[in-house]
Parts: structure tokens; sequence; C-alpha cells
């Protein structure tokens, strides 16, 4: 399992959070998601084989938010 944690611009609320979580939380190969906006960070543990770290990225860009790293 792999762990990664990346900065993110536009987390403005609690909401934001949420938005984030859902969207990855039932993605093949992510096992766990946290996202805080009073920090601007997400943190995700995943399956690099299963969900590569580039298309969690990507999904986090498709809400609406900058992954950075």
């Amino acid at each position: 399992m792999t762990q990664v944690q990346f900065d993110v611009d536009g987390m403005k609320c609690s909401g934001c959070e949420s938005l984030i979580v859902s969207s990855l939380k039932d993605v093949d190969g992510v096992q766990e998601v946290n996202a805080d906006h009073k920090t601007g960070q997400v943190t995700i543990s995943f399956d690099a084989a299963v969900m590569p770290e580039e298309e969690i990225k990507q999904i986090i860009r498709a809400q609406g938010y900058t992954p950075q790293g």
C-alpha cells in the first residue's frame, strides 16, 4: 500500500473535503482518503498497481481542485 499527501489548492470548506473524499473513496485500489481544508492537504492510501497516483490527481482535478506535487 502506498500513502501520499498532496497539497490541494481550492479547498475552502468542509463541503470541499467531502467532495474530494466522496470522489475517491469508492475508486478501485483506494483504501483510505482524508482531506483537510484548513491545511489544504489530502492524504490517500492506495494500491499503486491498481490505481496510479496520476489518475488519483486527475480525479481531484475533475472535481475542480489542483493537487500540487
